[in-house]
C-alpha cells in the first residue's frame, strides 16, 4: 500500500486508463499476451 494519498490516486487513475484504453477494446488472450500489450502501451505513452 502506497503512503502517501497522492500516490494512490495516482495508481487509481493509471488503473482506470489501463482497464478503459486497452481492457475494453483487446482480447488478452493469456498472460504472454498481456505483457507484451501492457509492454507495447508504456512504449507508446512513455510511462
Amino acid at each position: 500500500m502506497p503512503k502517501t494519498p497522492r500516490m494512490n490516486a495516482i495508481c487509481e487513475r493509471v488503473d482506470g486508463t489501463l482497464r478503459r484504453e486497452l481492457l475494453d477494446r483487446i482480447l488478452i488472450a493469456g498472460e504472454r499476451h498481456l505483457a507484451l500489450v501492457l509492454r507495447e502501451y508504456v512504449a507508446h505513452y512513455n510511462l
